[in-house]
């Protein structure tokens, strides 16, 4: 029987996003029955002493700058999670698995954009060596936004910490009433979208009638505590820990993997109150809309639409075109296939319970939609999610 492998599991425990890729790994090493993981949740001992450490493997979040010196001369196999591809570079470790930050953007601006807003706002931090991925997800939203004809403020402020928290919310109130509301606004994480929440309270705006706010990781304990409770883009944190963990297994066999750099997406958008509305100049659309989507897995079609806000079809048609871009039909149409693509990568149903909760016919009929839609059937979009 192979020896067991002496891993060093080197993360901040008291980071929510860092709590998911520890259950990622701890899975992953339960089921190999042949790890013993060094891991302590104390920030002053969460590293051991590398220099008489007699370990196989790390898995290390490269946020802190102190662990990236630390790591940067050691022997063994060393796999890094968080912080950018960059940091990566510098603490000389050749295998990460981080975030798809892009995606993050995208999903966190489709998610208002499918709300009707037209102006938009981003809440980042100041750039340090460790956080290239606030950048990275301000870039996507933006350009996203953009693209859809909309325009977008970004705020990055002086400061990034609540150490400074009266100064911090003075210069965020000051930037928060000069927005022209009905703002859609995605903060970089869960925190700043906390600071924002603070921020629109003290300046008496209304969240999510004047401005809307995402967050970023779906820390339930911040979402649920703030006021009004924060919509968040859910990270598949248990996928990156797993991923690192096998690439980790593979490169303490003596093996050398093609693929260094292993980016996982994100798995769906958990919608709470403050992002609980739909802002449209036509209010018959935005009715409309809100109807499909909440009534969407009780397989309606146009006629439902139609009865519930009492137009004809050519003339909502019209109105959708022109709101929307896209008719009535097409509008269910991916409504459905999103809700079903956030079941596939968020659950472990199986198909033909997933179409009925979506709202089709049944799993084949589904696939065909897939196929059509995206080019590949449902278990290979749910296998491409969990890669």
């Amino acid at each position: 029987m192979p020896a067991h492998k002496h891993v060093a599991l080197i993360t901040n425990a008291n980071k929510y996003y860092d709590r998911g890729i520890v259950k990622g790994v701890a899975d992953y090493a339960r089921k190999t029955g042949r790890w013993s993981v060094y891991f302590e949740d104390d920030p002053l001992t969460k590293m051991p002493n590398l220099r008489t450490w007699a370990g196989d493997g790390i898995i290390a979040d490269l946020e802190d700058e102190a662990v990236v010196k630390a790591i940067a001369g050691v022997k063994v196999p060393v796999v890094g999670i968080a912080g950018g591809g960059g940091v990566a570079a510098r603490a000389k470790v050749s295998y990460y698995v981080d975030s798809d930050d892009r995606q993050i953007g995208c999903l966190a601006a489709d998610h208002l954009l499918e709300r009707g807003f037209r102006h938009f706002a981003f809440a980042g931090l100041p750039s340090t060596p460790t956080n290239p991925w606030v950048h990275a997800r301000q870039e996507a939203f933006v350009e996203r936004v953009q693209e859809a004809g909309c325009d977008c403020s970004v705020f990055i402020g002086r400061y990034k910490t609540a150490s400074r928290w009266e100064a911090l919310q003075k210069e965020m109130v000051k930037w928060l009433k000069k927005l022209q509301p009905p703002i859609g606004l995605m903060a970089c994480d869960d925190l700043r979208a906390r600071h924002v929440l603070e921020a629109c309270r003290r300046a008496k705006i209304h969240v999510p009638e004047s401005i809307a706010v995402i967050g970023v990781d779906n820390d339930e304990l911040v979402c649920d505590l703030a006021a009004p409770p924060l919509s968040s883009v859910v990270q598949n944190t248990h996928g990156i820990g797993a991923e690192a963990a096998a690439l980790l297994d593979q490169l303490m066999r003596g093996r050398r993997p093609k693929s260094k750099w292993r980016i996982v997406p994100p798995l769906s958008v958990a919608c709470r109150q403050s992002t609980d509305i739909t802002t449209m100049e036509d209010t018959l659309v935005a009715d409309a809309v809100r109807f499909i989507r909440e009534n969407v897995s009780r397989r309606i079609a146009v006629d439902d639409v139609l009865d519930h806000v009492g137009v004809s079809r050519t003339g909502l048609d019209q109105r959708f075109k022109q709101q929307l871009g896209r008719t009535v039909h097409q509008e269910i149409d991916r409504v459905r296939l999103k809700l079903a693509r956030e079941l596939l990568r968020s659950t472990d149903l199986p198909l033909d319970r997933i179409a009925a909760r979506a709202g089709y016919i049944h799993a084949q009929y589904m696939s065909t939609v897939f196929r059509r839609s995206l080019g590949r059937t449902p278990g290979q979009d749910r296998a491409m999610a969990m890669d």
